[in-house]
């Protein structure tokens, strides 16, 4: 019998550590458009950059209604791709979908993962984790205490 100590990966799935706080309790169009406009990414001008890929059209001023649900769902996952990551060093987690605690959105910083390719160590002082945890709170407009989230997702 083997025993794993630490992460342990397969090819479908991952582990990892989050910091962050805690946005919403699921994310639905509304809370996508609302972490979006946080971060300040006009998605209805990103939208027209990336129409041809997602083929679909927007118009600037039209409301959101439950049609375009699938469609903002796709801008965020480019959001998220594209820009929160990489540009912002953070991430979002969803619900029990995500690997996070159920009936949960969190905001955060990716302390360590494991993935097929190996395990991604991170190291932060408390001062950093609270300068990235006061700056998720300015953007959502929230004053929320940090928290630590471990678990398991699809990789």
């Amino acid at each position: 019998m083997k025993i794993r100590v630490g992460f342990v990966s397969n090819s479908s799935s991952c582990s990892f550590v989050l910091f962050g706080i805690k946005v919403g309790k699921k994310l639905d169009q509304n809370l996508e458009i609302k972490i979006m406009e946080a971060f300040n990414f006009d998605w209805k001008k990103e939208a027209d950059k990336i129409d041809e890929s997602l083929g679909v059209d927007f118009e600037p001023d039209v409301d959101i209604d439950v049609g375009m649900e699938e469609d903002v769902h796709e801008i965020f996952n480019k959001f998220l791709s594209f820009y929160l990551e990489p540009k912002k060093k953070l991430t979002v987690i969803a619900d029990d979908e995500d690997g996070g605690p159920k009936n949960s959105v969190y905001i955060g910083k990716r302390i360590k993962t494991s993935s097929g390719d190996g395990v991604i160590d991170g190291k932060f002082k408390l001062d950093e984790i609270k300068k990235i945890v006061d700056s998720i709170n300015k953007a959502m407009k929230t004053k929320h205490n940090g928290e630590i989230i471990v678990g398991n997702m699809m990789c």
